[in-house]
C-alpha cells in the first residue's frame, strides 16, 4: 500500500474506452466529473489512451476511470490493445515499469475476478461489488415460483424489443438476459449497462417504451 500511496504524486487519469471506442463511453463523463470535482487540469492530469500508455512508459501512475464493470472485456480491450508503435499498458505491466489502478463505482464479482485472471497487475478499487444474489439467476435461485415464472416473463416481452446493439439483437439469450447473460438489474441517472436486463432500457415494437434510455 505505502508504494501506491507514494505512486499517486505521479497519478493521471484516463478512459476505459469501450471494446468499441466512442467518445460517448462513459469512461469519458467519469473523468469530466473527476475533473470538475478535484479540479483538475485537463492538459496535465487527463489524458487519452495513447498519451496515457506513453506516460506509463516513463514510469507514472495511471488512473483508468469508468462507472461499471460488467464481463471485465472493456477494461481488458484498453489494457491489451497495443498503440500505433506496438506498445499497450499490458507489456509495460509486465516489465513493471508502472502502476496501474482502476476506479469505477460498481463492479460484479465476475468481471473482477476476470480482470485479476487477466491483469493481475491492476489494483481493482469499486465502491460496489455486485454478487449472483444481485442479479436476475439469484432472484431465481431464491424462489421455485420466480425459477418459472421469470424465463417465461422474459421469453413473451424480449420478443417485443428492438435493441439497436446489434450484438444483443441478435444474439435471443442476451435480449432476454443482457450482455454475457449477466441479467443484472440496476441503472445509472447517465446510462444503463448492456448486462442489465434490455426490458428496462430497450426500445421495442407496439408503443414499447424504455424505462431508461441507453445513452
Amino acid at each position: 500500500m505505502a508504494v501506491v500511496v507514494k505512486s499517486l504524486g505521479s497519478a493521471i487519469l484516463t478512459p476505459v474506452n469501450g471494446e468499441r471506442p466512442n467518445p460517448a463511453d462513459s469512461g469519458n463523463l467519469l473523468c469530466r466529473m473527476a475533473r470538475q470535482s478535484l479540479k483538475l487540469d485537463d492538459a496535465i492530469h487527463i489524458l487519452n489512451t495513447e498519451k496515457a500508455i506513453e506516460h506509463a512508459s516513463k514510469g507514472g501512475t495511471v488512473l483508468f476511470i469508468d462507472d461499471f464493470v460488467g464481463s471485465g472485456d472493456q477494461f481488458l480491450s484498453t489494457w491489451k490493445t497495443p498503440n500505433k508503435q506496438g506498445v499497450s499498458f499490458q507489456i509495460l505491466a509486465a516489465k513493471k515499469t508502472f502502476t496501474a489502478i482502476y476506479v469505477t463505482l460498481i463492479a460484479t464479482d465476475f468481471g473482477m475476478k476476470k480482470i485479476y485472471s487477466d491483469a493481475p497487475e491492476v489494483l481493482v478499487c469499486a465502491a460496489h461489488v455486485l454478487e449472483k444474489k444481485s442479479t436476475i439467476e439469484g432472484v431465481m435461485e431464491d424462489s421455485l415460483e420466480m425459477k418459472i415464472l421469470i424465463p417465461s416473463f422474459l421469453d413473451k416481452y424480449s420478443q417485443r424489443l428492438t435493441p439497436r446493439e446489434k450484438y444483443i439483437a441478435n444474439n435471443p439469450s442476451y435480449l432476454r438476459y443482457g450482455y454475457k447473460k449477466r441479467g443484472l438489474l440496476f441503472g445509472f441517472e447517465h446510462s444503463m449497462p448492456d448486462a442489465t436486463l434490455p426490458i428496462f432500457w430497450s426500445p421495442g415494437k407496439n408503443n414499447w417504451e424504455p424505462l431508461i434510455e441507453r445513452s
